[in-house]
């Protein structure tokens, strides 16, 4: 019984000490925290590389520390692994998951469904710790240094130099680089059809173009592919988010479907001189006291976008990249 313990408050450690250099990373250096990278540039060559190393490597080294030591001094190693793996799952997909219940942010049924892989591929990585132990044992330290503060100093600091350069995120895309992303994601048919849509609506195509860019950054072709297959697997019971402009709907929606809904929810909820001047129709225009210029104009407009756009998902992000891309658009006049 008294094994069972100690190899449990091992496993406890190792996934604190996990969730304490993802959270070191995040913090310190964010360029290396590849969870800040939208999902469509981690669904590309190098990147997606660079992410899988950066989700399985620190869990593999972690767990392989504490299942050999769990060998060496005695105890269950199977316990320890569980324990490790259960804890920092606890402290990271599982709180992602109550963080967004309680957010009321939209596409909560499939974000639930990646973190559940997310902890599927822990457990996966922690069992080969558990068959590969022998292996491993040359690589891990004595108990004796395991345990001291000295070597959780130096542990921590392995597993982030390591990782550093192999995981460190890429330099901000430009427009022209994010454009030929989402037109490589969504085809050039969709992406050509969008502008006419826009038209056909009367929406302004910069507002249209960049709902889309930011959700295509997080919802690349193979996500919203697998949206609709879990939908299906749900009956179209729950609602889930469809599209390249990620829809609310139950019934599973084509991307034009996605993008006639989102026209209509741009007519219904922006004013008429802020679709006006985002068309291209009218210079200035809803302009604020004191405002005399058209940029100025332009600049009230956009705040809007930003106001908006953050009812449509609370994140407090949302807002700000549709605000930005659609300022990019709107200059490019492409």
């Amino acid at each position: 019984m008294l094994g069972l313990i100690l190899s449990i408050l091992l496993g406890i450690f190792g996934g604190v000490l996990l969730k304490i250099f993802y959270s070191m990373v995040e913090k310190e250096e964010p360029e290396s925290y590849l969870y800040n990278v939208s999902k469509l540039q981690r669904a590309k060559g190098k990147v997606a590389l660079q992410y899988v190393g950066f989700r399985v490597l620190p869990v593999f080294v972690v767990t392989s520390g504490v299942v050999v030591t769990a060998e060496r001094v005695g105890v269950c190693r199977q316990s320890a692994y569980i324990a490790c793996v259960s804890t920092f799952s606890v402290l990271s997909s599982v709180r992602s998951i109550f963080d967004r219940v309680r957010s009321d942010l939209k596409g909560a049924p499939f974000h639930y469904v990646l973190q559940v892989i997310d902890i599927v591929v822990s457990f996966i990585v922690g069992a080969l710790c558990v068959l590969l132990y022998k292996i491993l044992m040359p690589f891990v330290p004595e108990p004796q240094e395991f345990v001291s503060a000295a070597w959780t100093a130096l542990f921590v600091a392995l597993i982030y130099r390591g990782t550093r350069k192999a995981s460190r995120a890429p330099d901000n895309l430009g427009i022209t680089e994010r454009l030929k992303l989402v037109r490589e994601d969504v085809g050039v048919d969709l992406w050509e059809q969008l502008r006419t849509i826009a038209d056909e609506k009367q929406v302004p195509w910069c507002l249209l173009a960049a709902i889309v860019m930011v959700e295509v950054g997080e919802r690349p072709r193979w996500m919203r592919r697998c949206e609709r297959v879990v939908s299906g697997l749900l009956l179209h019971k729950v609602t889930m988010s469809f599209g390249v402009t990620q829809e609310q709907s139950k019934r599973a929606l084509s991307d034009c479907e996605a993008l006639i809904m989102t026209c209509e929810w741009i007519k219904a909820n922006f004013s008429p001189d802020t679709i006006a001047v985002l068309s291209h129709r009218r210079q200035g225009g809803c302009m604020g006291p004191g405002d005399s210029s058209p940029q100025a104009g332009l600049n009230s407009c956009l705040a809007e976008v930003e106001r908006v756009a953050e009812t449509r998902n609370p994140d407090g992000n949302y807002g700000r990249y549709v605000k930005q891309v659609a300022r990019e658009l709107y200059s490019m006049r492409v």
